[in-house]
């Protein structure tokens, strides 16, 4: 089996490829800048918006799964309707909307991971980083006043790999379905106490009403059933943002 994987060297995109060559898949990551080491087989530079390239490419390489973490557009997502002539494509809606133009009726075949927000080390967004700031520093954490004790859209950056990896398999059938993965039941007041135990303070939580709203809780049913999706534990991927924070002296100044 031969994957190619759109922003592989990207934050979601590599732990998609670490689990795809754990399987012992041939995998070439794609993207703008020419990355000649990384956790796949082999990588190529081009442009993916740009549709004749895009074409190029995949009649090239001939990929059997096509996994995509740069749709940044709907036309992109179009123009990968267009000229993928493979078994399985794998849209990472993380990228942003576009899932929304894959077409309903059958013919294509398509499944989508759709991401929350995504933590994990080397994670671009800084948001859970700096958290950690404040909780190492003891300040107050301001939090959203009606919802930090419910649930929140959250997930680890190699539980998002393993669900685009587990998308990607070609004994599960292409099922033309949206599929939420992420951790389950864990709200932003448990996060941050689960936070305040890995630096050894305990948090100082600010309830605001005007605080801006994390994710919506996911709901994991569907993946469970198709796909075989577990999470893994909140307290591993924490162990890992915390050997990250700690690894990484600038981080240290976030605030």
């Amino acid at each position: 089996m031969r994957a190619l994987v759109i922003g592989g060297p990207g934050f979601v995109g590599t732990a998609t490829c670490k689990e795809l060559m754990r399987r012992g898949v041939e995998t070439i990551a794609a993207s703008r800048t020419p990355r000649p080491y990384g956790t796949f087989t082999s990588h190529l530079a081009f442009d993916r918006a740009d549709e004749e390239e895009l074409a190029r490419v995949l009649a090239e390489v001939e990929p059997d799964v096509l996994v995509d973490h740069a749709a940044f557009a709907s036309s992109w997502v179009e123009a990968v309707v267009r000229n993928f002539k493979g078994r399985r494509y794998v849209l990472s809606s993380c990228a942003g909307a576009g899932w929304e133009s894959l077409p309903k009726s059958a013919g294509f075949p398509w499944t989508v991971v759709r991401l929350p927000r995504v933590m994990g080390a080397g994670d671009p967004d800084w948001r859970i980083i700096h958290l950690l700031a404040q909780l190492d520093r003891g300040k107050p954490i301001v939090v959203p006043a009606d919802s930090y004790r419910k649930p929140v859209g959250l997930a680890w950056v190699r539980d998002a790999g393993y669900a685009c990896a587990l998308a990607a398999d070609l004994r599960k059938p292409a099922t033309a379905k949206v599929y939420e993965v992420g951790f389950e039941g864990v709200s932003l007041e448990d996060l941050l106490e689960s936070l305040g135990r890995v630096v050894g303070k305990r948090p100082l939580l600010d309830p605001d009403a005007s605080a801006e709203p994390w994710p919506e809780a996911v709901d994991l049913t569907a993946a469970r059933a198709d796909l075989g999706f577990e999470p893994s534990a909140l307290e591993d991927c924490l162990a890992e943002v915390m050997g990250y924070y700690r690894a990484n002296p600038r981080f240290s100044q976030a605030t």
